[in-house]
């Protein structure tokens, strides 16, 4: 076992478990996520406490989460961007091709930043829609609610006791684009289909 491994099976996961225990966690349409092959897990983004939450429902399967590279340099980040195999990117997904390659799960959030409330995703960023295009590689929705915390301007976790949860769509197949740059109305179209796919899934607990 690597160092990597070590900590996010020692460290973060046993982290994970006691700050949810915390919490009443429900996790509705589990069977959609693919348990054979990589895929891409497109999530809205209304708190820090997001990405843990998901790593840890989908344990022992790792989360390899995209993260802007200015967020992954800041020294208060890094080690937990480290330890969850977080990935830089600063507009290229090379790094992220190579992983979902690999039969591994790349997740990201299109909205970019922190929304605030359990809401619908107004606008996301073509990056995810780029991603699928690119590789071809199926595309599973899912929607969280419960973790934005409304007595704070920045919610970094809600508050204890509180019903969370976390709901998973059917994965959407998008065909590989073999040109090199992919078409503006085919990425349009393909956010679209991505930002509707997550926000179908909200109010449905």
């Amino acid at each position: 076992m690597g160092i990597l491994d070590f900590g996010y099976a020692y460290i973060l996961r046993p982290m994970a478990a006691i700050a949810f225990s915390f919490y009443k966690v429900e996790v509705i349409g589990k069977e959609n996520v693919l348990r054979d092959k990589g895929f891409i897990l497109a999530v809205n983004h209304s708190s820090y406490f997001d990405g843990p939450f998901i790593a840890w429902v989908l344990f022992p399967r790792p989360v390899h989460w995209i993260v802007h590279k200015k967020i992954y340099e800041k020294w208060y980040f890094r080690p937990a961007c480290i330890m969850s195999r977080s990935v830089p990117v600063n507009g290229s997904i090379n790094i992220a091709e190579k992983i979902l390659n690999q039969g591994k799960i790349i997740g990201i959030f299109p909205q970019g930043g922190i929304c605030c409330g359990d809401e619908i995703i107004k606008k996301g960023h073509r990056g995810v829609a780029v991603l699928g295009c690119k590789t071809g590689i199926p595309i599973v929705p899912c929607y969280i609610e419960g973790t934005f915390d409304r007595t704070k301007k920045v919610s970094i976790a809600p508050k204890v006791f509180m019903p969370l949860e976390l709901r998973f769509g059917k994965p959407l197949y998008f065909e590989k684009c073999l040109t090199e740059k992919v078409p503006d109305d085919v990425l349009e179209d393909t956010l679209a289909k991505i930002v509707d796919g997550i926000n179908g899934l909200h109010g449905k607990g």
